[in-house]
């Protein structure tokens, strides 16, 4: 889909090239890492209090999100971009 953009954005004149983008290695562990304390904070107590109730798949991914902590979740913010 995006090769289809590429090719019409080519066709009505735009010159391509290639542009780096620094940092972008760390995006997706960053990503990981925010997505995974913000749920634990929206979901934590349901997690300790009810764990039984939640869905196994759900159950296991907050689980897993457990694994990243409080300096985790500072150093993850630490690299987002100031807002544009």
């Amino acid at each position: 889909m995006i090769a289809r953009a590429l090719l019409a954005f080519e066709s009505l004149g735009a010159r391509l090239h290639e542009q780096p983008v620094p940092g972008i290695e760390a995006c997706d562990a960053t990503a990981t890492v925010l997505t995974w304390r913000e749920a634990i904070a929206l979901d934590g107590k349901r997690l300790h209090d009810r764990a039984e109730r939640i869905a196994s798949a759900t159950r296991l991914r907050l689980e897993t999100a457990l694994a990243a902590g409080a300096d985790d979740y500072a150093r993850a913010l630490a690299c987002r971009p100031a807002p544009v």
